[in-house]
């Protein structure tokens, strides 16, 4: 059972980074994955048995933000601590919060 959670959690951190992706490059190339983005969250949506799973967009999002900072790196780029400060907090906190939220709905032994 706890395989098809996790599996749940990442299609979820699929489209979280989908979602993510449409709303950041919303003035290039977001607005042609916005629909791609949506139809993952219904789909992903539909699949969802548990509470804890939707927090895998957390971390799609924290795959952004950890692209863009990679990608910002270069001296004369912008600053990528930023970038990769939101990455950090945006995975941590949905990694956190998914062991924490299946270990209180877990049936007890």
């Amino acid at each position: 059972m706890h395989l098809v959670g996790c599996g749940r959690f990442w299609l979820w951190a699929i489209a979280g980074a989908l979602v993510t992706f449409s709303f950041v490059a919303a003035a290039s190339i977001g607005l042609l994955i916005l629909p791609f983005a949506a139809l993952a969250t219904v789909f992903v949506a539909r699949w969802t048995r548990d509470r804890a799973e939707p927090l895998g967009s957390l971390v799609g999002g924290a795959s952004i933000c950890f692209l863009i900072a990679w990608l910002q790196r270069a001296p004369g780029g912008f600053d990528s601590r930023p970038w990769f400060g939101a990455g950090i907090f945006l995975a941590a906190a949905g990694i956190a919060g998914y062991a924490l939220l299946t270990r209180r709905l877990a049936p007890p032994a």
